[in-house]
């Protein structure tokens, strides 16, 4: 019996599986050099209600393999979905294998 896609991380990720979830980012160090990383994009859009006003607030953030995204610092960026994004802090490792990165928009209209 062949062991769930979900113990091998790389099968998990793979980007290639028809009806696939993960993305393709390409994480640039802002002293050069990078890495392209397979993973998860989530960009969670809440309506957070602040007194008065009502603001929208979108946290988006990216989840692969915590192997993959050792090097990555705050103030990197990624360009995920043709979209470029700064990462807001360093990666965290939930302790499975996988890490999530917090990312900021860099265009002020997002």
């Amino acid at each position: 019996m062949p062991a769930p896609s979900w113990e091998d991380l790389d099968e998990f990720l793979d980007t290639d599986d028809e009806g696939g979830f993960a993305f393709v980012a390409v994480f640039s160090y802002k002293l050069g050099g990078g890495v392209t990383v397979n993973g998860i994009f989530e960009d969670a859009t809440f309506n957070a209600q602040t007194g008065e006003f009502d603001a929208d607030i979108s946290n988006p953030r990216f989840i692969c393999k915590a192997c993959d995204v050792e090097q990555v610092n705050r103030f990197d960026t990624v360009l995920v979905n043709e979209v470029t994004y700064m990462v807001a802090s360093p990666p965290i490792d939930d302790g499975t294998g996988m890490a999530t990165v917090r990312l900021s928009p860099t265009d002020p209209e997002l």
